[in-house]
């Protein structure tokens, strides 16, 4: 019975059987038998359940302010060490200072005794690992799907950081089917990378964080190849290295052969050998992916992003100098928070007061 429930993966993990249970029916069945439905807390109230997140379950929040559907991931912080909570914060740091289409909005974060409830803007068609599986995505729609991921990407890495984590699952499309790029885990400061310390998904790291020491290379690079595996799942709906085991993996990723798929656009293909490289020196930054002519209409009909992202990269020392003076600071919750606002008591908090800190997390004043 409990295979039931379960998702079968092959070693390619593009694919799943088609006799077993989609997640999100068991979340749909769980859901409305879990008491959620209609809860409050703060300016939200549950409606559905969109997802689980590792440990954590993410709902479909209506705000009451605006009247639209948030992703609240409710993170249990009963179960976080002080280091996870400190990597989780970090994490919600980084992203409450990305603001870019192509990025998932962070909309604020909420402190209850039990969880922490991080409030996103919510993409009703799902994550691109979802999509490719389902074939819902058609040739007629991959320059723009490229385009919109490498404007996130040109934006992230212009800020001074790399994502560390770009994959299929990390990538999601709104109602409008728009690109948004999620989930900074493991985003870093590019002038701050650690080769010994790497975190990412072992299918879509680059060669270069396999090797044994660390060469000088820009670390954005790595972002680079990430994007071209996912670029080649988006065409080819496989990924371009698989094998039986993780050495036989590293050895195929770090040799960097794969078959090109002849079927389509031959200038989509060039844009993923510029990424497969193995070389970083010589793989392509997003900037010139951005500025490669197969773009030319989709650079034409969006000149108001190029106006931002020069007005971005003419103040970008500025933001990173403000961005590394705010992540100075400790931000661990203190035993006695001093919360910016209060939202106060909701309907069915059970006595709980929820803290309301919009952009920025708890900072301890004591410190």
């Amino acid at each position: 019975m409990i295979n039931f429930f379960i998702r079968i993966f092959t070693c390619n993990h593009l694919k799943i059987s088609k006799r077993s249970l989609s997640l999100k029916k068991i979340f749909r069945f769980l859901y409305f038998y879990s008491g959620m439905n209609g809860l409050e807390f703060g300016p939200y109230t549950i409606e559905t359940v969109i997802s689980t997140v590792g440990r954590s379950i993410v709902y479909g929040g209506r705000s009451k302010h605006d009247g639209k559907l948030y992703a609240c991931k409710f993170v249990d912080r009963t179960n976080l060490s002080n280091s996870e909570t400190l990597l989780l914060e970090h994490e919600l740091r980084i992203h409450s200072y990305m603001n870019h289409p192509s990025i998932i909005e962070f909309k604020e974060a909420l402190y209850t005794k039990e969880y922490i409830i991080v409030v996103t803007e919510y993409c009703e068609n799902g994550d691109l690992l979802e999509n490719i599986r389902e074939r819902k995505i058609t040739g007629s729609s991959y320059r723009r799907i490229f385009y919109d991921i490498l404007l996130g990407i040109e934006y992230i890495h212009a800020k001074g950081f790399c994502h560390f984590d770009l994959k299929p699952e990390n990538i999601f499309i709104d109602k409008m089917n728009r690109i948004k790029i999620g989930d900074f885990g493991c985003c870093i400061e590019a002038s701050k990378f650690d080769f010994k310390n790497v975190a990412g998904t072992l299918s879509y790291l680059a060669p270069e964080l396999l090797e044994n020491e660390y060469t000088g290379f820009d670390p954005r690079k790595c972002d680079m190849w990430s994007i071209g595996v996912v670029f080649y799942a988006i065409i080819n709906k496989t990924l371009p290295f698989s094998a039986d085991n993780d050495d036989e993996l590293i050895e195929q990723i770090v040799k960097g052969k794969y078959l090109a798929d002849s079927n389509y656009n031959s200038r989509l293909n060039e844009i993923i050998d510029s990424c497969l490289i193995t070389d970083p020196n010589h793989r392509k930054s997003a900037y010139d992916l951005v500025n490669f002519g197969i773009f030319d209409i989709e650079r034409e009909s969006r000149s108001f992003l190029n106006q931002s992202r020069k007005s971005m990269r003419s103040n970008e020392n500025l933001m990173i100098t403000r961005m590394r003076r705010d992540m100075r600071i400790t931000f661990m919750q203190p035993k006695k928070a001093n919360p910016i606002s209060y939202i106060g008591h909701s309907k069915s908090s059970a006595g709980n007061v929820y803290l309301r800190i919009p952009k920025i997390i708890y900072v301890n004043k004591d410190i």
